[in-house]
């Protein structure tokens, strides 16, 4: 069987060799991204603020627990998730490679999405026990057709499987009950509005004391991923909630692509 596996695969390759997920160069094996493209990922790592994920500029020689960003030191969000990373800045290429996801159908990316969150999740949530997505509205998934986070759960969970990990996914753990604009078309305080009291918790689940990942493409402002996990602690409070994402915004994609910041 492993054998006529490998036959497969390698017959895909022929026939559907890979592709870069960015610029759609063939690749001789597929890594995700061309070397050229590879290149233009701003990788996450080394010090960043311990809840939030957000890189820090400089090292300030503090236990990583100790470490928070000027935003949830003054807590000017209050975020109710234990703490959220992500791969890559959301700039440049990274940016490039989530709209083509999103928006011009090239599905196959959310293998990719999936591969390069692998590690963050390795690192970072092991011993997390359910993992769902954020959730779309009924109306927008009719026009989509596809939920881009639960697309890359389901590529995730295959990776995992091959790990020996075994995580619960549950894909309607939260439903989106309000159809909101865009974030990406708002400001800070208008995203922390146009989310509010938008999700609600799937009770038929039981998830008292459990750990438990909200995955979504993109982290803002946090605007999204915080009011998921609002709407999971108010109703269960035991539980505790974490978020992954494949990119997030800095200061400098904010003042560079969206003057709305």
């Amino acid at each position: 069987m492993q054998l006529i596996n490998n036959v497969f695969y390698q017959l895909v390759d022929v026939v559907l060799p890979p592709r870069c997920a960015s610029c759609d160069v063939h690749l001789i094996q597929d890594a995700g991204l061309c070397s050229k493209c590879w290149s233009g990922i701003h990788f996450i790592s080394g010090v960043m603020c311990y809840k939030c994920g957000y890189p820090m500029e400089f090292d300030l020689q503090e236990d990583q627990k100790n470490v928070l960003c000027g935003r949830c030191f003054t807590k000017s969000i209050k975020y109710e998730f234990e703490y959220a990373r992500s791969v890559c800045s959301y700039g440049g290429i990274a940016k490039k490679i989530v709209s083509r996801f999103k928006y011009n159908d090239n599905l196959h990316i959310a293998n990719y999405l999936a591969k390069s969150m692998l590690v963050c999740f390795l690192e970072n949530f092991k011993n997390c026990n359910i993992i769902c997505p954020v959730p779309i509205h009924s109306k927008s998934l009719r026009q989509r057709t596809f939920n881009q986070s639960a697309l890359i759960i389901l590529a995730f969970i295959k990776l995992l499987k091959k790990s020996d990990i075994n995580i619960r996914y549950i894909p309607d753990l939260l439903c989106k009950t309000k159809l909101t604009a865009r974030q990406n078309t708002l400001s800070r305080d208008q995203r922390l509005q146009n989310v509010k009291n938008s999700f609600c918790l799937n009770d038929k689940y039981d998830i008292k004391n459990q750990k438990i990942i909200i995955l979504d493409d993109v982290i803002t402002t946090g605007a999204t991923i915080n009011e998921c996990s609002k709407t999971i602690k108010k109703n269960v409070k035991s539980a505790k909630i974490y978020a992954i994402s494949y990119a997030r915004t800095t200061l400098s994609d904010f003042f560079a692509e969206d003057e709305n910041f």
